[in-house]
């Protein structure tokens, strides 16, 4: 699912800014059976790329707090967020313009939105909303940290 929720994610608290960097392009939807496996595609824009630039994953359940599930450049470069399960995996596709996220053996409890980003290589995190987002005050730009 596209879009954007102002939320503390991986302790860093993010703002929604105007403008766009770079667009990233989610599915609306996709299902799995129980054990089942899903993957979700984040098909990025213009010349950016998942070795380059990175995909991040981030998981929300309804009425709980974005969590960061993995961050994927290439195979020898990728990481997990703390605690998240070995069934959820990051890939990319061979034109490097697509990065996934898969879920082997789904369970009932992996039912969430989940959004893709992407690293434009500017100094600020800075996202944009899709829909009718409110933003929180204040809004701050925090440095980027390597995930």
């Amino acid at each position: 699912t596209g879009g954007w929720v102002p939320q503390h994610l991986h302790g860093w608290p993010l703002a929604l800014v105007p403008g766009c960097c770079a667009q990233v392009t989610q599915p609306p939807t996709a299902s799995v059976s129980p054990r089942g496996t899903v993957q979700l595609s984040c098909t990025l824009g213009g010349s950016y790329t998942v070795s380059s630039n990175r995909v991040v994953w981030i998981q929300q359940k309804q009425g709980n707090a974005p969590r960061f599930l993995l961050y994927f450049f290439t195979e020898s470069n990728k990481g997990m967020g703390s605690g998240v399960p070995s069934r959820f995996s990051g890939s990319r596709s061979g034109s490097d313009k697509e990065g996934y996220l898969t879920i082997t053996g789904a369970l009932e409890e992996d039912d969430a939105v989940y959004y893709c980003a992407t690293w434009t290589g500017s100094a600020c995190t800075m996202l944009q909303a899709c829909g009718e987002v409110r933003q929180k005050q204040p809004t701050t730009c925090y440095p980027d940290t390597k995930l």
